[in-house]
C-alpha cells in the first residue's frame, strides 16, 4: 500500500524596510541564503549546487547537530522576474525518501519606502499532513530571518 498524498496551500506575507531590489538580491545571493534560510540557529544549511536562473537547480542539505541524516531540498526555478517575483518547485527528501513536493511563489511589491513580500506555498506531502506544520514554522522563521539579514546588508 502506498502513502496517501495530502495537500495544503498557504500564504505568508511580510513588510520589509528594504527596496524590492534588496529583497531580490537576498534571494539571489547563495552565501547570504545559507544564513537567513536556516529556520533555527542550531541547524546547518549547505548548498551543494546553486544555479539561480530560470531552469536552474539548487540542491541544499539541512540538519541539526547530532542528526545522522540531512534533509535534502532540490529546487528548480520556473520563473524569475528581477525585483518582482520568483517561482520555484521544491522536492524535500530525507534518507532517500521523498517527503514532499511544493510550488513556491515569491512576490515582491513596493510599499512606501520599503517593500512587501508574499510567499505562497502549494504543498503535496507524501508522508502525511504532519509536515505542513514544519513548512509553516520553517518558512515563517525564514521571513523573519530575512529582516536581520537585510538590516546587516544595508548598514554601511
Amino acid at each position: 500500500m502506498t502513502d496517501r498524498i495530502t495537500h495544503e496551500r498557504f500564504t505568508l506575507e511580510r513588510r520589509y524596510d528594504a527596496t524590492p531590489a534588496q529583497i531580490f538580491a537576498a534571494w539571489k545571493d547563495v552565501e547570504g541564503r545559507t544564513q537567513w534560510q536556516k529556520p533555527a540557529d542550531h541547524l546547518h544549511l549547505v548548498y551543494d549546487a546553486d544555479d539561480f536562473r530560470v531552469g536552474g537547480c539548487d540542491i541544499s542539505r539541512c540538519w541539526a547537530d547530532g542528526d545522522a541524516n540531512a534533509y535534502e531540498a532540490v529546487v528548480v526555478y520556473q520563473d524569475i522576474v528581477p525585483d518582482r517575483r520568483i517561482i520555484m518547485s521544491e522536492t524535500v527528501s530525507l534518507a532517500g525518501r521523498n517527503l514532499s513536493s511544493a510550488l513556491a511563489t515569491v512576490e515582491i511589491d513596493p510599499d512606501g519606502a520599503g517593500a512587501r513580500m508574499r510567499l505562497t506555498l502549494q504543498i503535496a506531502a507524501e508522508t502525511g499532513s504532519d509536515i505542513f506544520a514544519g513548512y509553516r514554522e520553517g518558512w515563517g522563521a525564514l521571513l523573519e530571518n530575512l529582516v536581520s539579514h537585510l538590516t546587516r546588508e544595508t548598514i554601511p
